[in-house]
């Protein structure tokens, strides 16, 4: 799917806007890198997985609300939280507050373009059964240049140390924090919600990647643990590959839409929640 068109519909859901957008114009013949104003960037090394991450931070212009800023973390920040804060504050002027954007990548010092491949399937994944390695991933699987089964200790890279990294830098609202993912990002968000649904107050996972270790990331006894409560936004492209259906369990305040392989793929949705 469109992933404009996802994040769209993403912070509108999830009531998610930031400041105005203004760039700066560089003087002719000149070649510059392209640099949305309004934000920043910082490197950390995670105390928890040793590993390097790159946060990217888009705080608004407008002062925090009583309760602090609405905020949404953004997997794959080198690819997504440009999009994800140019869409939010294009619909500003929908009347969706100003929040902060946060996303969380890799630094560019750690490797081609191949390794930060690498570092997501390991941060975005659980332990994943070798009958089930993706056969284009097999070859990097057997000579350890790729690896799974993180998602846990990146779950709290994000919650233990990148949150209190941004709450440093501005008033976040606890109330209304949401956490996104596409692919394999999104396949993290849904885990995150099963395993930790008091987290966030909405997850929103676009394209996920639920085929992953044999569609473990659906069976019904794991999908039990999703409360009634929880808010779950899935989002689906028309031409999503090998779409084999997905239905969660009945439960209280859950709105089930089976999505198929068919012309309307592209506009169901998986919604859990109010």
């Amino acid at each position: 799917m469109c992933i404009r068109s996802a994040i769209s519909g993403i912070l509108a859901a999830s009531v998610l806007a930031c400041g105005p957008l203004s760039a700066a114009v560089p003087a002719a013949n000149e070649s510059q890198q392209v640099v949305l104003a309004g934000t920043s960037q910082t490197d950390f090394v995670s105390e928890i997985t040793g590993r390097t991450y790159r946060i990217y931070l888009a705080v608004p212009e407008a002062p925090p609300p009583p309760t602090g800023y609405p905020v949404m973390f953004v997997t794959d920040g080198d690819i997504n939280f440009m999009p994800a804060v140019i869409q939010s504050r294009l619909q500003r002027s929908e009347g969706i507050p100003a929040a902060v954007v946060v996303g969380v990548g890799y630094p560019e010092g750690s490797g081609p373009a191949a390794d930060r491949l690498n570092r997501r399937n390991l941060d975005f994944t659980l332990p994943t059964a070798p009958g089930h390695v993706p056969p284009g991933l097999k070859a990097a699987w057997e000579n350890k240049l790729t690896g799974f089964g993180d998602a846990e200790a990146f779950f709290r890279v994000v919650t233990e140390e990148v949150r209190p990294l941004v709450s440093a830098r501005a008033q976040l609202d606890p109330a209304r924090q949401a956490l996104f993912g596409h692919s394999l990002g999104g396949l993290f968000t849904v885990g995150a919600l099963r395993n930790h649904h008091y987290a966030f107050a909405a997850y929103i996972a676009s394209s996920p990647s639920l085929w992953w270790n044999g569609n473990q990331a659906i069976k019904p006894s794991l999908l039990q643990g999703i409360p009634s409560k929880g808010r779950l936004l899935v989002t689906v492209g028309a031409l999503e590959q090998s779409a084999q259906g997905v239905l969660l369990p009945p439960g209280p305040q859950r709105e089930i839409t089976r999505l198929g392989n068919s012309p309307a793929f592209s506009n169901r949705a998986m919604c859990c929640g109010e």
